[in-house]
């Protein structure tokens, strides 16, 4: 995906446990009509946008959608071709953060401990 998700758009993830990550992902590609280069690739559905990354414990899902109902037929989608390849059933989760009426995030904190002899 080239930028950042608008503000107002779903979030939903998943992990494919994979020892082939880089394989998953270019058969993704190539059966959704999407892109795949090195590690990484993306596909668009309907309204929804998927990106998938190449990790060394699986192939990371990143689905991006302005509704509920784009989201779920992005996922529908990725999962009819993990089944065609006899991948095991995956767990989209959603961002709770980007569903509808979900407050802004708080910027985060960092509290790291440093030792005497920083000097900031």
């Amino acid at each position: 995906m080239n930028g950042p998700a608008e503000p107002d758009h779903l979030h939903g993830q998943a992990l494919v446990a994979t020892t082939d990550p880089a394989t998953l992902g270019a058969t993704l590609a190539r059966d959704l009509a999407g892109g795949w280069q090195a590690s990484a690739g993306s596909v668009r559905i309907g309204g929804a946008t998927i990106d998938f990354h190449a990790w060394p414990d699986g192939l990371r899902l990143d689905a991006y959608a302005g509704s509920l109902e784009q989201l779920g037929a992005a996922e529908e989608a990725i999962n009819g071709v993990l089944e065609r390849v006899d991948v095991r059933a995956i767990a989209w989760r959603t961002r709770p953060s980007t569903l509808p009426g979900a407050p802004p995030l708080e910027p985060p904190v960092y509290n790291f401990p440093f030792d005497e002899d920083h000097d900031d």
